[in-house]
């Protein structure tokens, strides 16, 4: 059976026309692309459709390959920050325009410099430096669309002629180098404006192209409507219109939503990565299809910027406790991201801990045994002595909620109180202990606690426990932050008191703890064998499949971060948290998900509940 697409380009194979209508009052578009909202194509039909012609000419930017920013002139406010001049964007354009004028041509990159260099003064050694680095740029800044790639090389194993077409002022050699860098090694030739003089736009690159293929198929690819799609069938060459990223982008929700955020050239950038590198990258989709690519737009930006906001405000005195289960890959990316940035990291560990460990190990008279009662905990009356406590409970089973039913369970808690207190003194020794041997110097350095949030709970717990003040740095907070002291120190990056919708950071933060958590249950407490502290963990595994996920969400991660630095580089970004806010909300409120990457969202939480869920069904998003 076909798909909507493949009966879209099979019925222009076989002669009939597309009519799109824009509504269902206005007129229709012949053979308009379809758009996002409507039906975008699939890569196989694509070729399969390309296949028909004998010789296909792709336009080059924009087409098959984009750049790091989210506006081609940012390139030249990129130069201008380096070159200290605010008005070298202006200045150049206007090269590039007297140079076209006096030349009468299609001007390249050395024509419009002599004509920058007359203009500004300049020796041939300083323009020289300034035309390098505007070459250097646009090679450092190229990116592949990357399933562009694959149908190029499909089209050419095949044998097709494939020609490649642009009108652009820079050098053939740049632009090779560019071709190289984004795979695009096979083709029969490179048309280029500046070197033959004759331009798509002006009308006359499409006769020539047809004398160098004379009684040959001719279908021509591209983004510009007008240059790459109306002007060659005037000419009677075949044209297929794809959007570009920022097109594709500028049409989504996505944009409607983070538009009023976009402000400067950082901010161009990070859409530089997140929208043209990754998630409208193919022309073919608009949806997230794949872990890796949910990782790179969804966690790593946060968790990029959370580690910048620690590193910010550390030092090197300070002892990290990158607490479990979501410290072990922090730490990781910790590790990583200080490496990165030539950042020389404090003293760090992998701290074990629970809200369940932490809060047991404090046990020291019945009120505290009360307490765990305004957690929240959903199961039976036996899964919560035996999940929280590690008490049998002897009597008839029935369901419970906390901290609604704390009245009813209080009761059950005062008949075997002597039990608990009794193994939580031990769980409170052991604890010691191992805090003792991981942080041997933990009365006299400043503690640390590097966790995504969100109430502070742990915080207050070992506060309580060592008598000993801890600093928390968090991603996000919670409405319900628990201080031990009223001048206890929590630090969040997203502080719902700064602006709501940090909220949805905290609602959608399963998300995160998902894909950090250690390859291990969750720890439950501590036992002493031999005096030594060993813990004891609840028996949650993950899957030889689910650890080959989260290693390569891990890898996913870390190359975000070498991409940011590799940005930060070439111009100073700082953090925009209402964009990185918005992105990450609107990811999941208007389902830019698939649902086969969804499916792997399960979890188990051994204190706040008894079963295994899926992270999507929870925040109410599948």
């Amino acid at each position: 059976m076909f798909s909507k697409q493949g009966i879209v380009y099979r019925a222009l194979r076989k002669g009939y026309h597309v009519c799109v209508p824009k509504s269902v009052q206005e007129r229709v578009e012949l053979d308009r692309r379809i758009r996002r909202g409507e039906l975008p194509f699939a890569k196989e039909e694509f070729i399969a459709y390309l296949s028909q012609y004998d010789v296909i000419s792709f336009d080059i930017f924009d087409t098959l390959l984009t750049r790091l920013v989210y506006r081609p002139d940012d390139v030249f406010l990129i130069m201008a920050e380096k070159l200290g001049d605010e008005n070298f964007l202006e200045k150049r354009k206007k090269a590039e325009q007297l140079a076209n004028q006096k030349l009468q041509k299609d001007v390249n990159l050395d024509e419009i410099y002599q004509e920058f260099r007359s203009l500004e003064n300049l020796t041939l050694k300083q323009v020289q430096k300034i035309q390098k680095m505007e070459m250097d740029l646009e090679i450092e800044l190229c990116v592949p669309r990357r399933d562009m790639v694959d149908v190029v090389k499909e089209l050419v194993q095949q044998g097709k002629t494939v020609i490649f077409t642009s009108d652009m002022y820079l050098k053939e050699s740049t632009i090779l180098k560019m071709l190289e860098k984004c795979g695009y090694r096979h083709y029969e030739k490179l048309y280029l404006s500046n070197s033959i003089d004759k331009r798509k736009d002006r009308k006359d690159m499409w006769p020539f192209l047809k004398k160098q293929y004379p009684r040959k198929k001719i279908v021509h690819i591209g983004d510009n409507r007008n240059s790459d799609f109306a002007i060659p069938r005037e000419f009677h060459i075949q044209t297929i219109k794809i959007s570009s990223s920022r097109e594709l982008f500028e049409q989504s929700s996505l944009y409607a939503k983070s538009n009023s955020y976009i402000h400067d050239l950082s901010d161009s950038l990070l859409l530089g990565l997140l929208v043209n590198k990754t998630m409208f990258n193919s022309p073919f989709r608009t949806t997230i299809s794949s872990l890796e690519d949910f990782a790179y737009v969804f966690h790593a930006p946060i968790l990029n910027e959370y580690l910048h906001f620690i590193c910010e405000h550390t030092t090197q005195k300070d002892e990290l406790l990158f607490l479990a289960r979501e410290g072990y890959y922090l730490q990781k990316l910790y590790q990583d991201y200080t490496r990165l940035n030539a950042i020389k990291p404090s003293h760090n560990v992998y701290f074990l801990t629970s809200r369940k460990a932490a809060s047991t190990a404090n046990i020291r008279k019945e009120s505290d045994v009360y307490s765990l009662l305004d957690n929240e905990f959903t199961g039976t009356i036996c899964q919560f002595f035996k999940n929280i406590l590690e008490v049998e409970y002897q009597e008839e089973d029935y369901s419970i909620l906390l901290p609604q039913d704390k009245d009813k369970v209080k009761k059950e808690l005062k008949r075997y109180m002597p039990q608990i207190l009794k193994v939580a003194e031990s769980w409170k020794d052991a604890y010691l202990k191992y805090i003792e041997q991981t942080v041997p110097n933990y009365q006299t350095s400043r503690l640390v606690i590097v966790d995504l949030g969100y109430s502070g709970t742990i915080q207050y717990q070992l506060t309580k426990l060592l008598e000993k003040e801890f600093v928390g740095f968090y991603v996000t907070n919670s409405n319900h932050v628990k201080r031990y002291h009223k001048d206890s120190e929590l630090n969040f990056l997203f502080d719902i008191k700064e602006n709501d919708d940090y909220q949805k950071f905290y609602f959608y933060s399963l998300l995160l703890e998902f894909f950090l958590s250690a390859p291990y249950g969750q720890l439950q407490h501590f036992v002493l064998k031999n005096q030594k502290p060993v813990p004891v963990y609840n028996q949650e595994s993950f899957s030889e499949f689910k650890k080959a996920n989260v290693e390569r969400m891990y890898r996913v991660i870390v190359r975000y971060m070498k991409d940011y630095a590799k940005l930060n580089e070439i111009y100073p970004l700082h953090i925009n948290k209402e964009l990185i806010c918005s992105f990450y909300t609107t990811i999941v409120e208007d389902n830019y998900v698939d649902r086969e990457v969804k499916d792997c969202f399960e979890f188990t939480d051994a204190f706040a509940a008894a079963e295994t869920r899926n992270a999507f069904k929870i925040i109410s998003r599948y």
